[in-house]
């Protein structure tokens, strides 16, 4: 896929997969799943990425990391090891790795991930530009319970046969410091369609107070969109936006709401 030449960096380019069963399913809520990525000008080719990046309290799902490696040397790489400490946060009872460009053998001891492209013979970025690129990306959740306010890093070392380590970025997950937030029970509000292409429907019970304010807001915390009614039934409207993932909060007289949204 390639990245639409109008994306602005630090827009989120995502992707959503959607299983379909033609049979009972136990859980239909895990059938959909969105990926998103950053757009990015010029970058170091030994990099790291996370997603999400910012999450709510309680988050108790898993966090995807991907490592980029590219051979920028004048010759063959002919044993790559990528090295990584899980944050202490992170529960390696959970890790499991996703995908990756070559074979490749694990181990995971204790904090320690040891990732080794024995052989890989991987070409320099002058001979061969595409062959010259390589990734590995595992996913693994956060223990239960992390406080307001946690923030989970994490940096990668690559070693490029006997050569220094290449460092790469350090990418955190931050847990959003929300203070005073009563959620609501999911059969009190929905919103749909959640992803959508920027109209989302919020609707309360009939039964509840009414709606007061409705505010939209980007990962940096700026509002995008807001809107105060008093009805029970409230469209928002986010096609003129980036895609990307917002939150949405909803405030009644009696507690407040948040929900993360996806526009693809």
């Amino acid at each position: 896929l390639l990245t639409d030449t109008t994306a602005l960096s630090g827009d989120q380019i995502c992707v959503t997969a959607t299983i379909t069963v033609t049979e009972a399913d136990y859980n239909i809520e895990n059938n959909t799943n969105t990926f998103c990525y950053p757009a990015v000008n010029s970058y170091d080719p030994n990099e790291k990425q996370v997603y999400p990046s910012s999450v709510l309290p309680g988050y108790e799902d898993y966090f995807t990391y991907t490592i980029h490696f590219q051979n920028t040397g004048n010759a063959p790489a002919i044993n790559i090891r990528v090295l990584d400490t899980l944050d202490v946060n992170l529960d390696p009872s959970t890790f499991e790795i996703i995908n990756y460009s070559h074979t490749n053998t694990t181990s995971l001891i204790g904090k320690i991930i040891n990732f080794k492209f024995n052989n890989i013979f991987l070409p320099d970025s002058t001979s061969n530009l595409e062959g010259s690129k390589g990734f590995i990306q595992y996913k693994i959740k956060p223990f239960a319970n992390l406080p307001i306010g946690t923030e989970i890093e994490n940096t990668a070392n690559i070693y490029f046969d006997f050569n220094a380590p290449i460092v790469t970025n350090t990418v955190a997950s931050n847990f959003e410091t929300i203070i005073g937030i009563n959620t609501y029970k999911k059969e009190k509000i929905s919103v749909y369609p959640n992803p959508s292409a920027g109209i989302f429907q919020v609707q309360m019970s009939k039964n509840n107070i009414g709606i007061k304010e409705i505010i939209v807001s980007n990962l940096l915390g700026e509002i995008i969109w807001n809107e105060k009614t008093t009805s029970n039934n409230v469209t928002i409207d986010l096609t003129n936006f980036s895609k990307g993932m917002y939150i949405l909060k909803v405030n009644d007289s009696a507690s407040n709401y948040l929900q993360r949204i996806i526009k693809h």
